[in-house]
């Protein structure tokens, strides 16, 4: 019996994963843009994609990836753009001010999606309580009551 309360625990559990994670990827990357700084709409989409991805906002190194690569964007718009020649210290500082802005706007966007799925998943859960509650209470086969009399041995 153990077994197989274990597999429709899982069999349940994979709803809700799935679940979660549409609402979580969907939310996030529509809210995303709505939390962006405007100066970010320079950048290629890609990098924008690439500093929103949740594996990114978790590793320190992969942020200091971003940032390099978005001071080499602001460098070359800076050569073909306005000639204001900006020095290198100053744009280093203005890309990674750039970025911890763009890392905010993700992680938001994430804890937008996570809060909107859980909610969705504790909704789904209380619907499932109550339909548990409406269930008719079945006996199992052979764990009837017994008739009270004699036993015999």
């Amino acid at each position: 019996m153990g077994a197989r309360s274990a597999d429709l625990r899982s069999v349940g559990q994979v709803p809700g994963a799935v679940i979660l994670g549409t609402v979580l990827v969907n939310i996030s990357t529509s809210h995303f843009p709505g939390y962006l700084p405007p100066e970010a709409q320079r950048l290629p989409a890609a990098l924008l994609t690439q500093a929103a991805d949740p594996q990114v906002l978790a590793d320190a190194q992969k942020q200091r990836q971003i940032v390099q690569v978005v001071t080499r964007v602001l460098v070359e718009q800076n050569r073909a753009g306005s000639g204001q020649g900006q020095d290198l210290t100053h744009l280093t500082a203005q890309a990674t001010a750039l970025c911890a802005q763009i890392f905010g706007a993700a992680r938001h966007a994430l804890a937008d999606g996570l809060h909107l799925g859980f909610l969705i998943l504790l909704g789904m859960s209380l619907v499932v309580v109550l339909l548990t509650l409406l269930l008719k209470d079945v006996p199992l086969r052979g764990r009837a009551e017994r008739p009270a009399g004699p036993t015999a041995r």
